[in-house]
């Protein structure tokens, strides 16, 4: 179990930033709650649990956490104002051809910003993973990515099982 929640929180960190933008404070013990208060539900508090049990397996230092919360919390709104877009470009797309009519036109002005929020997502993550990867000792960095491969090959297992695939 405990396995799955590091892998979880490695995921999260490095691959989406939407737990950041949308969690909030659940009996912190990481030092990274300012970055959740915002945030409400099961999501904000799964993931708490999750950095706290990283931080933790990772031994992070009380300054590291500190230089942590701060790259997260530069990004938040960054990351806020990405997810706000795509989810109106999602809300636009939701009603079309429900009348029975492609507008081609229409759906690839919208996939087109679609996929423009998409790259600017990926560039955020692949920002805050530098930086937050920048503040671990080369031990932290060897156990967080081992910590990813674990994760990553947990998600393959369940994918494959699921639809009787391999990835």
């Amino acid at each position: 179990m405990k396995r799955i929640l590091t892998g979880i929180f490695i995921a999260a960190i490095l691959t989406s930033g939407t737990l950041f933008v949308t969690a909030q404070t659940f009996g912190d013990k990481t030092g990274l709650d300012s970055i959740f208060a915002d945030g409400k539900g099961l999501r904000g508090q799964l993931a708490q649990r999750i950095l706290n049990i990283a931080a933790d397996r990772l031994d992070l230092t009380d300054e590291q956490r500190a230089e942590i919360r701060l790259i997260l919390e530069e990004a938040a709104p960054r990351v806020a104002a990405l997810l706000v877009q795509a989810k109106a470009v999602h809300e636009q797309l939701k009603p079309l051809g429900r009348d029975g009519v492609y507008n081609q036109t229409q759906v690839q002005q919208l996939a087109a910003l679609q996929a423009t929020n998409a790259r600017l997502l990926i560039i955020e993550k692949e920002k805050i993973k530098a930086d937050i990867f920048g503040v671990l000792t080369e031990k932290q960095r060897s156990a967080a990515s081992e910590m990813q491969e674990q994760f990553e090959d947990q998600i393959r297992q369940r994918i494959s099982s699921r639809i009787g695939m391999k990835f």
